[in-house]
C-alpha cells in the first residue's frame, strides 16, 4: 500500500468541503484545492468527519423540534402533489401548509423542499 502522500488524489467530497466551509475551517475561494492538498497529505479527513458529523448533530436536534402539524407536512414533500392539494387533504388552508413547510425546512437546516426530503429521510424522519 502506498503511504497517503504518494496516492493519487481522491475524488472531490462535496460534502466534507461544504462542511469545512460551513465551520469556518476552510475559506471558499481556496477550499477545494486546498482540501485536495490536504487530503491528499492525510490530513484533514478527521476533521471533515467530525465537522460533517457536528453538522448532522446539529440538525438532528433542530429536527426534534418540528411539530405534529409540521409532521404532517413534512410526510407528503417526497410526493409530486403541490401545496394546494397537500392543504387540501390536511384540511388546512395552502399559506399554512406552504408555512408549515418553510419552518420545517429551517428546523432541518435546509432551503428547499428536495433538500428537506433528503434531510428528513437521512434523519430517519420520513421513508
Amino acid at each position: 500500500m502506498l503511504p497517503p502522500a504518494s496516492r493519487a488524489p481522491s475524488s472531490p467530497r462535496p460534502l466534507r468541503i461544504r462542511a469545512l466551509i460551513t465551520a469556518g475551517l476552510v475559506e471558499e475561494a481556496a477550499a477545494h484545492e486546498a482540501v485536495e492538498a490536504l487530503t491528499v497529505a492525510g490530513l484533514i479527513i478527521a476533521a471533515a468527519d467530525e465537522a460533517a458529523a457536528e453538522s448532522l448533530a446539529a440538525a438532528t436536534a433542530r429536527a426534534a423540534s418540528i411539530t405534529m402539524a409540521e409532521e404532517r407536512v413534512l410526510r407528503y414533500l417526497p410526493t409530486q402533489m403541490n401545496f394546494a392539494v397537500i392543504a387540501d387533504k390536511l384540511g388546512i388552508s395552502r399559506s399554512a401548509a406552504k408555512d408549515r413547510a418553510e419552518r420545517t425546512y429551517k428546523k432541518l437546516g435546509v432551503h428547499n423542499r428536495a433538500e428537506a426530503v433528503s434531510r428528513a429521510r437521512e434523519l430517519g424522519l420520513i421513508g
